[in-house]
């Protein structure tokens, strides 16, 4: 790139006082990190305007796949399965057999109707994984313009002088990976109300401000099931998050389980919401789970609990402390 070799003087000018003449290998360190750079940001701007252009057409192609391979009469046996199913669940003599034997094989009937893997749409779309591809290549570019940039900063972490000319000049970021949204557009396919697809792209960037990515990964899967069941997506509480997650850190702290809290001003989950400033009142709670998705699945077998995820709500709060989960819901 010509363009490079007449800019990378310029910024290699020193700003401000000189403390002490650069050596040789700091200058070298410092025109590799430049030119890392500058190389960097030329191809992110590619990369970038041809992957949002990607993920538009991707999420645009699933639904059409998706329905391309339904059975005759598809909409209509979903609409019944979903009906029976809520019904059993709200059954109030629900038993947890009754989940294992009759519930969870109609789950499975809609997982298969309405669940798309990646896979499926770019075989059925040759034009979008040859876009990927192209995709992945950028992206190895990228992380490899990141990596020299890293290895140019190390050694110039190495002297106060170098340090000080680091400050004003990030390091550059490689991209989010790009399996992790593929896999996202597929499983947000699903057939769902416009609503319950906004709370899921708002859910995205809440989600990022949890401290602990297993909680997300647990609202995630229950709204995965609530979607699947055509009941509403909840959308994130990080207030209720923050009750979620005090509540399971006093249950460690001070070693009792249960909805009602020995400390003052929390003894209920209402008291517990609004401390955080919000509001809420049904609760779950569990031990043992290592995991966002297997909590959720310890409640599903627990008919209060199955009720609790299913019910009329709108907001979620989920918050761990160790082993310890509580999961509150608002309206």
């Amino acid at each position: 790139m010509p363009f490079l070799v007449k800019l990378l003087p310029l910024l290699l000018l020193p700003v401000g006082p000189v403390v002490a003449q650069d050596t040789t290998k700091s200058k070298a360190a410092k025109r590799s990190f430049l030119e890392s750079a500058l190389r960097f940001r030329t191809v992110h701007r590619d990369y970038a305007t041809r992957r949002k252009h990607f993920e538009r057409a991707f999420a645009k192609a699933c639904g059409p796949v998706l329905r391309a391979r339904w059975p005759k009469g598809s909409a209509k046996a979903i609409d019944e399965m979903r009906a029976t199913s809520l019904a059993l669940s709200r059954n109030p003599d629900l038993r947890k057999r009754t989940i294992s034997e009759d519930i969870d094989p109609i789950i499975a009937k809609l997982e298969k109707l309405l669940h798309i893997g990646h896979e499926e749409v770019l075989a059925a779309k040759p034009d979008l994984a040859k876009r990927l591809d192209k995709l992945y290549e950028l992206h190895e570019l990228l992380s490899e313009r990141v990596e020299q940039c890293t290895d140019a900063a190390e050694l110039l972490q190495g002297d106060p002088a170098g340090a000080r000319w680091l400050r004003t000049r990030p390091l550059p970021v490689a991209p989010a990976s790009l399996d992790t949204e593929v896999a996202r557009l597929a499983r947000e396919a699903t057939p769902m109300r416009p609503r319950d697809r906004e709370v899921l792209d708002a859910n995205r960037t809440l989600a990022a401000k949890l401290t602990k990515a297993e909680e997300a990964r647990g609202i995630r899967r229950l709204n995965e099931i609530r979607t699947l069941l055509g009941l509403p997506a909840l959308r994130i509480d990080l207030k209720l998050c923050n009750a979620a997650r005090d509540h399971s850190a006093d249950m460690k702290r001070l070693g009792f389980f249960s909805h009602s809290s020995p400390v003052p001003g929390k003894r209920s989950p209402r008291q517990r919401s609004t401390l955080a400033g919000t509001s809420g009142g049904t609760e779950n709670i569990a031990a043992g789970a290592d995991s966002g998705a297997e909590v959720i699945r310890q409640w599903w077998y627990s008919p209060g609990h199955h009720r609790n995820m299913l019910g009329n709500h709108s907001r979620v709060g989920l918050g761990r402390a160790a082993r310890l989960w509580t999961q509150v819901f608002g309206g």
